[in-house]
């Protein structure tokens, strides 16, 4: 089904016919002065001869707009989105047969120019408000919607794997992980993810971006604006937001292994534009590759109400429901006189698709989080703004995540395992704003109240667990497990409670044009209660309640300088905490593990602001990681030190060519860190490079507008090598991957075809589990997409 879906599209473009006109013809693209693509920004074609109308749309996906046919003679345009300064082009004149570009770049809004509440929340991910990105003194990437819809990236994984520094995996089949400068999981987890500027609690499902305008990712620690685990970067996921101008969008995909999605977007004001809504919803499904396979839907309806000029109230609930099949990966082997299961060292000689899990495996997901933002602005230079959201999320797993192999063994043994966890995040958070001068120098300073109280439930099943699963030959698996497991009694339930209260303060000062300084902080108040409770017979037997309290203060200070119109300077020194969420039976008090980062950064702006390049150097240290030793003793043994220098380059190079590309280079190893190895012997890792954390990255994205309706665009991916585990026994070797991409517009259709690793390089692994099962990468892929504005 698949291959007819990509070649009825292949020849769809190939028969459209091109339409001609004695007009001519408006075109460009909206971006914010990062060049970045505006999406949904409204343009207006005004006609300088008295008595033609206007015309107005607004730009698409990848910030682009179109005015076609158009009657020959002067005109103006003008470009607006919420939260930016408009831009406008005068004297345009057009000519019969003339195709004319007009691109236009706009500013971020002084907050006095208009109190008019719109219907954007302003990017948060780095300081809570609307500081300008380039005078920013930490590192900030983007991928803008543009970006998504030119790569195909339908999830976050592949979308943050256009930044430097950064490793992003999929385990199990469907859980994501994030690597930032050399910070990621396995005892240093280092990431945190938002939505809206709000934390995501619970395992981090593959996100779908259906409804996502933006993804920002803010590097180093961030503890001291969301608190806990943000020391290697911060993921913010940004809504699409309503708009006042009526916009619709369908989007029908089709690919490789079986891959089929379909995906709907709506905006417009409900009789006046002092109520908008609006919907997005998307179907997407895939038998993947190595058979592990998905279905998954997502609805995320949106109302903005302005109540006054000064006051607005924003609604948004988003809705999930999705299956997995769940993927094991391949294990290692052994050989034949080696007991440590970490020194498995060879990877057998089988397809790369090979499966060793049963179909019965899955994971299910019902996810509803509500959300509600409120804004209040006193005047012009005072604002008050309130969030409260809720997640309803159950995340129930079985799979036989546990393949292992003896010394020399020519078959794999295996076992289920099962969890269905029940969150329950209720979160709010308040802030003030205030702009205001002392003098010559200016102010912007927000204070706030951060609110977490998260409970969970767990469910366990020792007859899950014990069922039997018989082994399957390593070379030529035949699977005879075939039942479905329906059945999961409870054995025992772990419950807990994390709640926490936080206060928080930021001032952004401007001394002048050149000089603007930062300093923020945060001091949380962290408490946890924690116990699991066996279940014989149906009854649950208490356990023993275990009470964790920590109270960290993180803060961050920094300064940017501007040297000219042209380059631009900042130093910052940032500091974060990991709450502890383990208690040593010995009774010893465990810290916060506690982390800082001093960044070094430049900015450059070239061939007059069509390009940017940013460049860092930093060095980040976490201290007091814990370390699980035997009979439930927990210590802090570990200390992990990174460092090193990123480059990102982005902007449009010529008229027809723009270019995105990035190179990182982190050097992470164990200062001090010990654990014990699978042999019982505990190991000093001084020296180590902590697991999957590659030396070097590298991206490339490219793309040619061939002329008005066709475009083509070539990427590359670098990962260099990368250990499999702390002990450094296993590296996956480093690997190129080669993408591609042909696009074609005609009228209100964008018909796309992605071929992602066309070289179709095969022998490469991307992640692991259990320290001693890969997983392959994927080889060629291809996905045809057309996307509907109307």
């Amino acid at each position: 089904m698949n291959r007819l879906m990509v070649s009825n599209i292949l020849l769809l473009m190939g028969t459209l016919a091109f339409g001609q006109s004695g007009n001519g013809r408006v075109e460009g693209t909206v971006t914010d002065a990062q060049r970045l693509a505006l999406t949904q920004a409204q343009v207006t074609l005004e006609s300088m001869t008295k008595g033609n109308a206007a015309r107005q749309t607004v730009t698409d996906g990848t910030g682009r707009y179109t005015f076609a046919d158009v009657v020959p003679g002067q005109y103006r345009l003008r470009a607006r989105r919420g939260g930016f300064a408009p831009g406008v082009k005068d004297g345009i004149t057009i000519t019969a047969g003339q195709v004319e570009r007009m691109d236009i770049a706009l500013g971020v809004m002084d907050v006095s120019e208009s109190v008019t509440v719109t219907a954007d929340n302003d990017r948060l991910v780095a300081s809570r408000t609307e500081i300008p990105l380039r005078e920013l003194p930490v590192t900030v990437q983007v991928v803008s919607q543009e970006v998504l819809a030119q790569t195909g990236a339908t999830s976050l994984i592949q979308a943050v794997r256009s930044i430097p520094n950064t490793n992003s995996v999929l385990l199990y089949g469907m859980y994501e992980y994030f690597i930032f400068r050399g910070f990621g999981f396995d005892n240093i987890v280092g990431s945190s993810v938002l939505l809206d500027g709000m934390r995501l609690e619970g395992n981090r499902m593959n996100s779908q971006l259906n409804g996502i305008e933006s993804v920002e990712i803010l590097k180093g620690p961030a503890s001291m604006l969301y608190g806990t685990e943000a020391t290697g970067g911060t993921i913010n996921l940004v809504r699409k937001k309503p708009l006042s101008t009526p916009l619709y969008e369908g989007v029908l995909r089709g690919g490789r292994w079986g891959r089929f999605g379909a995906e709907f977007g709506a905006t417009g004001p409900v009789k006046t534009d002092r109520l908008l809504y609006r919907l997005d919803a998307a179907f997407d499904r895939a038998d993947g590759w190595r058979g592990a396979g998905w279905t998954r839907f997502n609805t995320t309806p949106a109302l903005n109400l302005r109540l006054t000029n000064r006051d607005q109230l924003n609604f948004v609930a988003g809705y999930n429901e999705e299956r997995y099949d769940g993927d094991a990966g391949i294990p290692l082997l052994r050989r034949a006189n080696e007991g440590n299961v970490f020194k498995s060292n060879i990877f057998p000689n089988v397809p790369l698709d090979t499966r060793y899990t049963p179909p019965t495996d899955f994971q299910a997901t019902r996810d509803i989080l509500p959300q509600a933002f409120y804004t209040h602005f006193f005047n012009d230079n005072l604002r008050l703004r309130g969030v409260f959201s809720y997640r309803y999320f159950d995340d129930q797993y079985l799979v036989t995540e546990s393949l292992s192999t003896a010394p020399g063994a020519s078959v794999v043994d295996r076992e289920f395992f099962y969890f269905f966890h029940h969150r329950r995040p209720l979160q709010g958070q308040t802030d003030l704003r205030a702009d205001y001068r002392t003098g010559r120098i200016r102010h912007q300073f927000v204070m706030g109240y951060d609110l977490l109280y998260y409970q969970n439930q767990t469910e366990r099943s020792s007859s899950t667990l014990g069922t039997p699963l018989l082994p399957v030959s390593i070379v030529n698996p035949v699977e005879t497990f075939t039942r479905q497991i329906t059945n999961f009694p409870p054995s025992r339930l772990d419950y807990f409670t994390n709640n926490i209260n936080a206060i928080y303060f930021q001032d952004y000062v401007r001394f002048n044009n050149k000089l603007t300084v930062l300093g923020s902080g945060r001091f949380d108040h962290w408490r946890r209660q924690a116990f699991r409770n066996n279940v014989t017979n149906g009854l649950e037997v208490p356990g023993k309640i275990t009470n964790i309290g920590q109270d960290p203060f993180t803060y961050r200070v920094a300064l940017n300088y501007q040297a000219n119109s042209h380059v631009g300077m900042y130093a910052s020194y940032g500091t974060s905490f990991a709450a502890q969420t383990s208690l040593s039976s010995d009774g010893k008090e465990l810290k916060p593990e506690s982390g800082n980062q001093v960044e070094i950064g430049q900015r450059f702006d070239m061939l007059n602001g069509r390009v940017t390049l940013n460049t860092a150097l930093f060095r980040i240290v976490k201290e007091n990681v814990t370390v699980s030793r035997a009979n439930g003793i927990f210590d802090q043994a570990g200390r992990v030190l990174s460092k090193g220098f990123e480059a990102d380059l982005r902007g449009r190079l010529t008229e027809k060519l723009t270019v995105r590309a990035s190179y990182g280079f982190t050097q992470a190893q164990f200062d001090k860190f010990e654990l014990e190895d699978g042999d019982g012997v505990v190991r000093n890792l001084q020296g180590r490079a902590p697991s999957f954390v590659p030396r070097h990255t590298e991206n490339l994205w490219a793309i040619y507008d061939v002329n008005s309706k066709w475009r083509v665009a070539l990427g590359q991916r670098y990962i260099s090598r990368a250990p499999v585990n702390n002990f450094d026994y296993y590296w996956m070797g480093g690997y190129t991957i080669w993408n591609a991409a042909v696009f074609f517009r005609q009228q209100k259709a964008e018909y796309s075809v992605n071929l992602d690793n066309f070289t179709n390089k095969q022998r490469y692994f991307v992640g692991s589990i259990n320290d001693y099962l890969l997983y392959p990468g994927s080889p060629f892929s291809i996905t045809g997409t057309v996307r509907f504005h109307f």
